[in-house]
């Protein structure tokens, strides 16, 4: 019975291998995106748990009410600057972001929106290591 399974362990364990040998070492060098429209993700990457965090995402969740509830938020970041600081690894990004989130109730036939709150705002980061 082993005999028939060990050509998928065999298949399995080269996929892991080829992938370990042409993933990158290293991060990415952030000071080959300094100055005018830098991504916004690279400094630090997106809170993923935060629901509020402006993202795509499509959700469907459902409260103590018992009643489901669908989530729709639309957004993303824009980079606009990104300056390097004299310590290594060091950098400073000023970016603008804005998005729309929406809740609908699902249980009623007509879908009926909830709320829909409009988020803007220009974080700066600075990243130091």
């Amino acid at each position: 019975m082993l005999w028939r399974t060990q050509p998928i362990f065999t298949y399995l364990g080269a996929c892991v291998l080829v992938g370990l040998l042409i993933s990158p070492v290293r991060a990415e060098d952030l000071s080959a995106h300094l100055g005018l429209f830098a991504n916004a993700k690279e400094v630090f990457r997106p809170l993923w748990a935060d629901p509020r965090e402006i993202q795509i995402a499509l959700r469907l969740t459902t409260p103590v009410g018992h009643k489901n509830l669908g989530d729709i938020a639309v957004g993303e970041y824009f980079g606009l600057y990104r300056w390097a600081l004299p310590l290594p690894d060091a950098y400073l990004q000023w970016s603008i972001a804005g998005g729309f989130f929406s809740r609908f109730d699902l249980v009623v036939p007509e879908k009926d929106n909830q709320v829909t709150d409009c988020i803007a705002t220009m974080p700066v980061d600075m990243r130091i290591g």
